[in-house]
């Protein structure tokens, strides 16, 4: 057997064998791919909500406004938490980072 068909034939069994590793990693994370999809819907809609935010700020403020008007003492509860997770949110990055 020449050393072209060697290779020939070892690149078949490697791409078979490899075929065979992707159908098991398949059937293997099936489960994930369910909370990828939601993690993945998520990040879109954050997005979007991000975008809309920006496309509308004086919708954005009166509702603000609105809200401070009927529950002063939520939207400073709200304020107080959205810091601290802001915070704990930029320490977590800067020590991944």
């Amino acid at each position: 057997m020449s050393a072209i068909r060697r290779r020939a034939v070892q690149r078949g069994r490697l791409l078979e064998r490899i075929t065979l590793q992707r159908s098991a990693l398949a059937i293997e994370w099936a489960p994930l791919v369910n909370v990828l999809k939601s993690a993945d819907q998520v990040v879109e809609g954050a997005g979007k909500a991000r975008r809309w935010i920006g496309e509308n700020p004086v919708v954005v403020g009166i509702g603000l406004i609105a809200l401070l008007i009927w529950r002063p003492k939520g939207v400073l509860k709200l304020a107080r938490n959205g810091a601290v997770s802001w915070r704990t949110l930029r320490l977590i990055r800067r020590l991944l980072a």
